[in-house]
């Protein structure tokens, strides 16, 4: 028998065999809109050597917390027969793939093939496509754009201590933009949740100002006097109610909310990434500065999420069913919906750069919610 002989030929010799982002249709359909940071996964629910899969823009991701605590990030796919390396093991040997048993190092590089003789196939030119990834507001971000990644994000950040934090994760089966109009839309507050955000049989008129930057999109509501939820009594006990929302590109959204004062003692903010068509993941985080009120209201806090977001997917199936069934949206709008209008036409110049931007300034408006 003679000796083994080694295959000039191996297609993998001299190539990298990474994936590109091009590679995946959904990525390819959203333009300028991909050179952004995105949100994964809330970083507390990574424990070392531990692995978490998110598709984003249509591709797969794995985030993986090495055993010396770093946290990378690469496409979920092994290059070798395309396998979900999320679903094999993780230790400090590297990421191994459940259907081959190929392992791949902290920084993507084959290191380890259990059926070829080292002198068979190379293992230096097989490594996996790394996404960048960075830690911030307790969120990984994820920069899924094909030039070089921009500044880190500062999307979310309170000063000061006494904050606690509820976080959520919820993945809606419905388009991103769709999904903004709903969390920007405060008209739909007292009819979709009447008692859990307010009512509508008591409604307070007042004026809304509108600030539009380059790329954000803010609704300002003057102080009024009014019920904002069946926590009402215990935090607004007197005073008025001070509340702005926020749009911040590429999907991003701020709630803040100010009891008495013009300092927010409740802030939500919304990390939203399209995952695919007509699927949305939200990473929700809530922080409330309530003093003694903390722990009961944060007690509370994930029955009223779980609640609020039921019936905003409600809404959203509904209207959803309808707008499959035509060619053509037709919307109605009044003044008051002129945040939704914005907020579309910025995101769709951020896919498009000839398409306008909107040009920015302030006007205001009077509504009555």
């Amino acid at each position: 028998m003679g000796s083994p002989t080694t295959d000039t030929n191996d297609p993998l010799r001299g190539s990298r065999c990474e994936l590109n982002k091009s590679d995946f249709p959904f990525w390819t359909t959203l333009g300028n809109l991909r050179e952004h940071w995105y949100p994964l996964a809330f970083t507390h629910s990574l424990k070392r050597n531990r692995v978490h899969r998110q598709v984003a823009l249509g591709i797969p991701i794995v985030i993986w917390r090495t055993d010396d605590g770093n946290c990378k990030a690469f496409v979920d796919i092994c290059p070798h027969r395309q396998a979900q390396l999320s679903l094999g093991k993780a230790n400090s040997q590297g990421l191994t793939c459940p259907y081959h048993g190929w392992r791949f190092d902290a920084d993507g590089r084959c290191n380890h093939i259990p059926i070829a003789p080292p002198d068979r196939m190379p293992r230096e030119t097989v490594s996996l496509t790394s996404i960048p990834l960075v830690e911030h507001a307790g969120i990984f971000w994820g920069w899924m754009g094909q030039g070089k990644p921009a500044a880190q994000p500062k999307f979310f950040e309170l000063d000061g201590s006494g904050w606690r934090f509820t976080r959520a994760t919820h993945l809606f089966p419905f388009d991103l933009d769709d999904v903004i109009e709903n969390f920007m839309d405060f008209a739909h507050t007292a009819v979709v949740h009447p008692g859990l955000i307010r009512g509508i049989s008591n409604p307070k008129a007042r004026s809304v100002t509108i600030e539009v930057t380059e790329s954000s999109v803010k609704g300002i509501h003057d102080p009024v006097d009014e019920k904002v939820g069946m926590l009402s009594g215990w935090v607004v006990p007197d005073g008025d109610v001070h509340h702005s929302d926020t749009f911040i590109i590429p999907g991003n959204i701020k709630v803040n909310y100010g009891f008495g004062s013009d300092e927010p003692s409740f802030v939500a903010f919304l990390g939203m990434t399209p995952v695919q068509e007509n699927q949305t993941l939200i990473l929700l985080t809530i922080g409330t500065k309530l003093g003694w009120l903390n722990p009961f209201i944060s007690a509370s806090l994930p029955w009223l999420i779980r609640k609020v977001l039921s019936q905003d997917a409600e809404i959203l199936a509904q209207q959803r069913a309808n707008l499959d069934l035509v060619s053509n949206r037709n919307s109605k709008s009044l003044a008051s919906d002129s945040i939704d209008s914005i907020v579309r036409a910025m995101r769709a110049h951020y896919q498009d750069p000839s398409r306008p931007r909107p040009k920015p300034g302030s006007h205001q408006m009077l509504v009555q919610i």
